[in-house]
């Protein structure tokens, strides 16, 4: 297992024992070429309509399954727009990655939480203007600013905006 992939299951587990209760709702599960089932669980608190999503790789095909299964309720763009109140990123794969980029123009102001490995991996090959729009605050230009960068160092604890998380 990689090591950002250990750091990922190390912030849930810390969740787990911050919060004592919360849930978590799949949105994708695989990686490879499922491409509507990658990587992307939402945690939130139990009893709150607040998540994170851990990773990205499926997001609105996701959301939509999960309102068919009842996991999740309302509108898909109100989940994405509004339940959703950040990303945190595993690495830098596009199964862990895609459902963010693909999902960004109709997305809402948020943050996203990583590594600076991965970060720069966001801003050097992703957000920019070759390949997508950069929907960032940082990196190439056009910025559009939807997206704010939070790098995460190991044993540094920092805040979720508009969670009960950090």
């Amino acid at each position: 297992m990689k090591k950002t992939a250990f750091s990922l299951l190390a912030l849930l587990f810390h969740f787990a024992c911050q919060a004592q209760n919360f849930d978590v709702i799949p949105l994708g599960i695989y990686g490879g070429e499922q491409e509507d089932n990658l990587s992307a669980y939402l945690v939130g608190a139990t009893n709150d309509n607040t998540f994170l999503c851990l990773d990205a790789g499926t997001v609105n095909t996701g959301i939509r399954k999960a309102i068919q299964e009842k996991s999740l309720t309302g509108p898909e763009e109100t989940v994405l727009k509004d339940q959703i109140k950040g990303y945190f990123i595993s690495h830098g794969h596009l199964d862990h990655l895609a459902g963010l980029i693909i999902n960004s123009p109709a997305d809402s102001k948020k943050d996203i939480f990583a590594i600076p490995s991965v970060i720069q991996i966001l801003q050097n090959h992703y957000f920019i203007t070759d390949t997508w729009i950069n929907f960032a605050d940082q990196g190439q230009k056009p910025i559009l600013g939807k997206y704010h960068y939070n790098e995460l160092q190991e044993g540094v604890e920092i805040p979720t905006p508009k969670t009960s998380f950090s």
